[in-house]
Protein backbone atom coordinates (compact mmCIF):
# COMPACT_ATOMS: atom_id res chain seq x y z
CA UNK A 1 0.00 0.00 0.00
CA UNK A 2 3.12 2.33 1.00
CA UNK A 3 4.57 1.58 -2.18
CA UNK A 4 1.62 2.05 -4.30
CA UNK A 5 0.81 5.45 -2.99
CA UNK A 6 4.31 6.50 -3.97
CA UNK A 7 6.38 5.92 -0.78
CA UNK A 8 10.23 4.54 -1.79
CA UNK A 9 12.30 4.09 0.83
CA UNK A 10 15.03 1.52 1.20
CA UNK A 11 13.37 -0.51 4.46
CA UNK A 12 10.03 0.03 5.75
CA UNK A 13 9.93 0.81 9.24
CA UNK A 14 7.40 1.32 12.40
CA UNK A 15 7.68 5.00 11.31
CA UNK A 16 6.26 4.43 8.30
CA UNK A 17 3.89 1.66 8.78
CA UNK A 18 2.09 3.89 11.08
CA UNK A 19 1.21 6.43 8.44
CA UNK A 20 -1.32 3.73 7.68
CA UNK A 21 -3.31 3.35 10.49
CA UNK A 22 -5.65 6.32 10.04
CA UNK A 23 -6.59 5.70 6.23
CA UNK A 24 -6.72 1.79 6.73
CA UNK A 25 -8.58 2.64 9.98
CA UNK A 26 -6.39 -0.02 11.74
CA UNK A 27 -7.67 1.10 15.47
CA UNK A 28 -11.10 0.55 14.64
CA UNK A 29 -10.86 -3.99 13.83
CA UNK A 30 -11.57 -6.19 16.90
CA UNK A 31 -11.13 -9.41 16.80
CA UNK A 32 -12.67 -12.63 18.81
CA UNK A 33 -11.46 -15.63 19.70
CA UNK A 34 -14.87 -18.19 19.39
CA UNK A 35 -12.65 -21.15 21.24
CA UNK A 36 -11.61 -18.48 23.87
CA UNK A 37 -14.82 -17.06 25.52
CA UNK A 38 -12.58 -15.61 28.25
CA UNK A 39 -10.16 -13.17 26.37
CA UNK A 40 -11.03 -9.50 25.87
CA UNK A 41 -12.05 -8.23 22.05
CA UNK A 42 -8.95 -7.49 20.95
CA UNK A 43 -7.89 -4.28 19.05
CA UNK A 44 -4.29 -4.40 18.21
CA UNK A 45 -3.99 -1.48 16.87
CA UNK A 46 -5.73 1.00 19.48
CA UNK A 47 -3.30 3.44 20.85
CA UNK A 48 -0.86 3.05 18.30
CA UNK A 49 0.95 6.41 18.32
CA UNK A 50 3.54 8.63 15.60
CA UNK A 51 5.34 9.71 18.48
CA UNK A 52 6.59 6.18 19.61
CA UNK A 53 5.58 3.78 16.96
CA UNK A 54 7.28 0.84 18.44
CA UNK A 55 6.73 1.04 21.70
CA UNK A 56 2.67 2.52 21.42
CA UNK A 57 2.03 -1.36 20.18
CA UNK A 58 2.65 -3.57 23.22
CA UNK A 59 2.62 -6.45 21.16
CA UNK A 60 5.05 -5.51 18.62
CA UNK A 61 7.50 -3.85 21.14
CA UNK A 62 7.28 -7.05 23.25
CA UNK A 63 8.15 -9.13 19.76
CA UNK A 64 10.90 -6.51 19.38
CA UNK A 65 12.40 -6.99 22.37
CA UNK A 66 12.96 -10.91 22.70
CA UNK A 67 14.06 -10.60 19.31
CA UNK A 68 16.73 -8.21 20.29
CA UNK A 69 17.54 -9.38 23.81
CA UNK A 70 16.48 -12.95 24.28
CA UNK A 71 18.03 -13.60 27.35
CA UNK A 72 16.84 -10.20 28.68
CA UNK A 73 13.16 -9.59 27.77
CA UNK A 74 12.22 -13.41 27.05
CA UNK A 75 9.43 -13.33 30.28
CA UNK A 76 7.95 -10.43 27.69
CA UNK A 77 6.98 -13.01 25.19
CA UNK A 78 3.10 -13.99 26.48
CA UNK A 79 0.78 -15.79 24.95
CA UNK A 80 -1.73 -12.62 25.13
CA UNK A 81 1.04 -10.78 22.60
CA UNK A 82 0.96 -13.72 20.55
CA UNK A 83 -3.13 -13.46 20.39
CA UNK A 84 -2.38 -9.83 19.61
CA UNK A 85 0.06 -10.01 17.03
CA UNK A 86 -2.66 -12.38 15.71
CA UNK A 87 -4.99 -10.52 16.13
CA UNK A 88 -2.96 -7.65 13.85
CA UNK A 89 -2.35 -9.93 10.93
CA UNK A 90 -5.95 -10.36 10.60
CA UNK A 91 -6.22 -6.83 10.81
CA UNK A 92 -3.81 -5.95 8.01
CA UNK A 93 -5.17 -9.08 6.24
CA UNK A 94 -8.94 -7.50 6.39
CA UNK A 95 -8.02 -4.03 5.58
CA UNK A 96 -5.88 -4.36 2.33
CA UNK A 97 -8.48 -7.44 0.87
CA UNK A 98 -11.72 -6.86 2.35
CA UNK A 99 -13.53 -9.40 4.53
CA UNK A 100 -13.27 -11.99 2.26
CA UNK A 101 -10.13 -12.47 2.57
CA UNK A 102 -10.56 -14.74 5.46
CA UNK A 103 -11.57 -18.23 4.39
CA UNK A 104 -14.26 -19.92 5.83
CA UNK A 105 -11.62 -22.05 8.38
CA UNK A 106 -10.48 -18.67 9.59
CA UNK A 107 -13.92 -16.89 9.64
CA UNK A 108 -15.09 -20.32 12.18
CA UNK A 109 -11.92 -19.66 14.38
CA UNK A 110 -12.71 -15.94 14.69
CA UNK A 111 -14.91 -13.48 14.84
CA UNK A 112 -14.37 -9.75 13.64
CA UNK A 113 -16.24 -6.29 13.92
CA UNK A 114 -14.96 -4.00 10.72
CA UNK A 115 -14.39 -0.23 10.69
CA UNK A 116 -17.33 1.96 9.65
CA UNK A 117 -16.63 3.13 5.86
CA UNK A 118 -18.43 6.11 4.46
CA UNK A 119 -19.62 5.05 1.01
CA UNK A 120 -17.30 7.88 -0.79
CA UNK A 121 -14.49 5.87 0.92
CA UNK A 122 -15.35 2.42 -1.06
CA UNK A 123 -14.62 0.87 -4.67
CA UNK A 124 -17.96 -0.25 -5.15
CA UNK A 125 -18.21 -1.93 -8.65
CA UNK A 126 -21.44 -1.22 -10.62
CA UNK A 127 -23.10 1.86 -9.25
CA UNK A 128 -22.03 4.21 -11.86
CA UNK A 129 -19.39 2.50 -14.21
CA UNK A 130 -17.39 -0.90 -14.55
CA UNK A 131 -13.95 1.12 -14.33
CA UNK A 132 -12.30 1.63 -10.54
CA UNK A 133 -9.75 4.54 -10.18
CA UNK A 134 -7.67 4.23 -7.13
CA UNK A 135 -7.10 7.57 -5.23
CA UNK A 136 -3.74 7.58 -3.24
CA UNK A 137 -4.18 9.04 0.36
CA UNK A 138 -3.09 12.96 0.81
CA UNK A 139 -1.10 11.87 3.75
CA UNK A 140 0.76 8.31 2.21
Amino acid sequence: ILTANGRSVLRFNSNEYIKLAEPLKLPDYVITFHDFPDLQPIQPFVGWSSSDPTKSLGWYDAYHGVKHNREGEFERGTLRCVFEAVSACIALLVAQFGPTALNVELSGLVGLTTPNWPIGDMYVSGLTSTERTPVNHPDL
